[in-house]
């Protein structure tokens, strides 16, 4: 490889790191705004990296044909790094708007879509309502008038249990 094909691949490479820190930036984002428990945070963390270590692969395959040299994760290394000291902080704010801009986006979204729901369930309410509270009554009704026949299967099964032996000596 010429020094020139190296100098490619160790700028891809940094690149690829700064990527990387852009990336985990936004699951940073995502954490800090949907606050997950210790499993979600841990299965969070599996699919980003999941996610992330193919990526890597895959510009580092079609970069320098999978040649792993120092300059290779000198460069990843290093473009995190940079990413990390000058643009972290700042693309963590631009990231938060931005998915907290998506997260009212999608609830006005499920308002405007949803107001036929509300709309039929207001609707409903009443007669569903009366309906259910016709089967209440109905049930009890019915349990009222099979209760003779229930109590006499129970006393019926009670008395045709067999007795437990006495334990053996």
């Amino acid at each position: 490889m010429s020094p020139l094909q190296q100098l490619q691949a160790f700028l891809t490479m940094m690149a690829t790191g700064l990527f990387i820190g852009l990336a985990f930036d936004l699951y940073r984002a995502w954490r800090s705004i949907a606050r997950p428990g210790r499993f979600a945070t841990i299965l969070g963390d599996l699919l980003v990296w999941l996610v992330l270590t193919p990526t890597v692969f895959t510009i580092m395959l079609i970069s320098n044909s999978a040649d792993l040299r120092a300059y290779v994760f000198a460069g990843v290394l290093l473009g995190i790094g940079v990413y990390l000291h000058f643009f972290s902080s700042r693309m963590l704010v631009i990231w938060r708007k931005f998915l907290l801009a998506i997260g009212r986006a999608f609830r006005c979204l499920g308002k405007v879509l949803g107001w036929p729901f509300r709309l039929l369930a207001f609707f409903l309410r009443w007669p569903l309502g009366l309906f259910s509270l016709f089967l209440w009554h109905l049930w009890r009704g019915i349990k009222e008038i099979t209760r003779p026949i229930r109590v006499f299967v129970k006393k019926t099964l009670r008395f045709s249990r067999r007795p437990k032996p006495p334990a053996g000596d």
